[in-house]
């Protein structure tokens, strides 16, 4: 049994695990993870004055730029791996008054595709072609999706992260790292990882219920396919929500309260029908996660990270329910463990 009154957690550096006499000066323990962005995680040793070990002697080598990182947050007899990284920043502090510390700031790996530009050109490429080319001489493996779009040309002239957060917007995926690999996949629940009720497990609930942006269906209109002869148009609607679940969706309940739903055209220039389609399935959906939005925070449990389901209980029977967390941030220090999240729900 979880003992939820007795938090902890472990750092292992360079692949070997901290001695107790240095992760007993470890304070303020942070991990963020986000959906299509780089984990990052933080924490700060003491640095105790005059001998100043961490600055002063040769263990200041221990926690060097370019060390690997990897935490596990929870409670004393349930700890789970909840990041793997590098140190990337840090920030010694000598204070006027109080002791000296030594900040340590990091991410994952996906900090690789961020560091520097890219150029490339991309003719009649799939996507995970695509993937394989930026992913050079970082270290990292591609585990992809097939997207539906077929074969694609496309221009990178930036971070390669950035190309990928753009490519996984146009066709409703996401993107992330998970150790050493490189996601890339549908943007769809996952299994439901806890249930938090208020006024016990979940702490606070805000959220916004905006249904305005619904539309009844999207039709793409992709430009003309010579070949064929046929103009390119993608359409979706009803029916080509991401994952599965009851209860209406967004766009059903903004009909019932709101009449009858416009619908979006866009124009954008496509290859194929495939792509077209893949495109205004990527365009419906984005509206409809835009419905409702809201942050929670709750006792601190690992399980809860991005990309992730939870249950939210009694906070009424319209906001009661399965929520995608789009963010996940876990805070231990002295106050206690913390989790704070981002959430998002289109079915009511």
């Amino acid at each position: 049994m979880v003992k939820y009154y007795d938090p902890g957690f472990k750092v292992n550096v360079n692949g070997s695990t901290l001695a107790a006499d240095i992760s007993g000066q470890i304070r303020d323990v942070k991990v963020t993870h986000e959906i299509n962005t780089v984990d990052s995680f933080s924490f700060t040793l003491v640095n105790q004055y005059p001998k100043m070990r961490w600055t002063h002697t040769s263990d200041r080598d221990l926690f060097r730029i370019g060390g690997t990182v990897s935490i596990e947050m929870g409670y004393v007899n349930d700890m789970q791996k909840i990041v793997d990284g590098e140190i990337l920043t840090v920030k010694p502090s000598f204070p006027d008054s109080g002791g000296p510390t030594l900040g340590i700031d990091g991410q994952n790996l996906g900090n690789r595709l961020q560091r520097s530009t890219v150029s490339f050109s991309f003719k009649d490429k799939t996507d995970t072609e695509i993937l394989d080319k930026l992913i050079e001489k970082t270290g990292l493996k591609v585990d992809a999706e097939d997207t539906g779009a077929g074969q694609i040309s496309r221009e990178v002239n930036g971070t390669a992260w950035d190309f990928l957060m753009k490519r996984a917007a146009e066709i409703n995926f996401e993107v992330f790292v998970d150790g050493k690999t490189l996601i890339f996949r549908k943007a769809k629940p996952e299994s439901k990882a806890y249930s938090l009720e208020y006024g016990q497990t979940l702490r606070s609930f805000t959220a916004s219920l905006d249904l305005k942006s619904q539309v009844s269906k999207v039709v793409l209109r992709g430009g003309h396919d010579f070949a064929t002869d046929k103009d390119i148009v993608g359409h979706a609607g009803p029916g080509d929500e991401d994952g599965s679940g009851s209860g209406k969706t967004a766009a059903k309940l903004a009909a019932d309260w709101l009449g009858s739903q416009a619908e979006a055209e866009v124009t954008e220039t496509v290859k194929s029908q495939e792509e077209a389609d893949a495109r205004a399935k990527a365009i419906y959906n984005q509206k409809l996660r835009q419905a409702c939005k809201g942050t929670a925070a709750s006792i601190g449990l690992p399980a809860l990270r991005a990309g992730k389901v939870v249950e939210l209980t009694g906070i009424g029977p319209l906001f009661s329910g399965l929520y995608k967390i789009t963010k996940s941030i876990h805070t231990l220090n002295a106050s206690g463990y913390l989790t704070e999240l981002s959430v998002e729900r289109w079915r009511f």
